[in-house]
């Protein structure tokens, strides 16, 4: 295993659970943002034992309270318990809101015909509390829009890498969400969208909101839990082990 050149690599916690790792296989370099202290090390095989604790007090932080229960760990950036996918709270004890996208939705985006630059088309995606939740009070920042590969015939980079690409769809570091009524927010969105050609006809492309890469969620979308788990591989996100799988 060789991790190098991670600057958004926060943790080891990612590997607990591995049952053969052969420390002549394993090396970490060139991560920056990397916390890993030394109490880390006996939750681990013990080949991670041979690497030596990275914690720096400027960036990292532990937590608190002992995560357990409904937590997937410390995220050693924020100081607060990553939770599992559906829980929230300092300690994970709190079930986390549930809010649906609203189906139907469709937008038009228009095609450049000159100029190099991209064209970028604004989205504001709706949507609305499965439940008597404070939508007001409600984190959604980690929040995030991807292509469906599956659907539609307009490609992007992340589904056709090698193949070009029509559109891109940018997934901001932190999603920006504002409040419609007592019931729905808009999500916003934007999409990048390539120069056309002369006569080149229209393209669809269907968004799915989901999970940012990166931030754990603190709210529970309709529809991303999957029951019961399919059967594979360990899934990536470790606040998506209990509720099922992250679709």
């Amino acid at each position: 295993l060789f991790i190098k050149g991670n600057p958004a690599l926060e943790s080891l916690q990612g590997l607990q659970g591995f049952e053969t790792l052969s420390t002549t296989m394993m090396s970490v370099e060139d991560a920056p943002g990397l916390c890993f202290p030394a109490e880390d090390r006996v939750r681990f095989l013990a080949s991670l034992a041979e690497l030596q604790p990275v914690w720096n007090e400027s960036r990292c932080h532990r937590c608190s309270t002992t995560c357990s229960g409904h937590a997937a760990g410390c995220d050693y950036v924020s100081g607060h318990c990553r939770c599992h996918l559906g829980w929230t709270g300092a300690q994970c004890e709190d079930q986390a809101a549930r809010l649906q996208v609203v189906s139907g939705q469709s937008f038009q985006c228009s095609r450049s015909k000159t100029g190099l630059a991209m064209e970028e088309c604004p989205l504001e995606i709706m949507l609305c509390q499965a439940g008597d939740v404070d939508l007001a009070a409600m984190d959604m920042s980690a929040l995030a829009v991807f292509q469906d590969c599956n659907a539609g015939n307009a490609t992007s980079s992340a589904c056709s890498p090698a193949n070009g690409s029509d559109l891109e769809i940018e997934v901001p570091a932190a999603a920006k969400t504002k409040v419609l009524n007592s019931t729905c927010v808009l999500l916003a969105a934007k999409v990048l969208v390539q120069v056309g050609r002369t006569f080149e006809p229209s393209k669809t492309a269907m968004i799915n909101v989901g999970y940012h890469p990166y931030l754990p969620p603190d709210v529970l979308l309709v529809g991303t839990v999957a029951s019961p788990i399919a059967a594979g591989p360990p899934l990536v996100y470790p606040w998506c082990l209990p509720g099922g799988e992250c679709r």
